[in-house]
């Protein structure tokens, strides 16, 4: 089983390699998405009137967190890169 203990004493040596086994844990949890097959709704995402609640779906290889709101016969998939400096 891959998994990091982060809880450590005097602290955890985060290195690439460890954000590498990160990265490679993500892409595997993606990929357990393809059970559901492209666009499923794996949790959430209930209707209740004119309303979607949040959830969780599959779309296009990814899993995705989906932010509820008005019913609509479409969704907008958003990224929002951020910028940051190093040293």
């Amino acid at each position: 089983m891959n998994k990091f203990d982060f809880n450590q004493i005097g602290g955890f040596p985060l290195s690439t390699n460890i954000l590498d086994g990160m990265q490679t844990a993500y892409s595997l949890f993606n990929a357990l998405g393809e059970i559901a097959g492209n666009f499923a709704i794996i949790s959430g995402c209930n209707i209740n009137g004119s309303t979607v609640s949040d959830g969780v779906v599959y779309i296009n290889g990814e899993v995705l967190a989906f932010k509820g709101g008005l019913l609509g016969s479409t969704v907008i998939i958003s990224e929002d890169p951020e910028n940051r400096f190093f040293e």
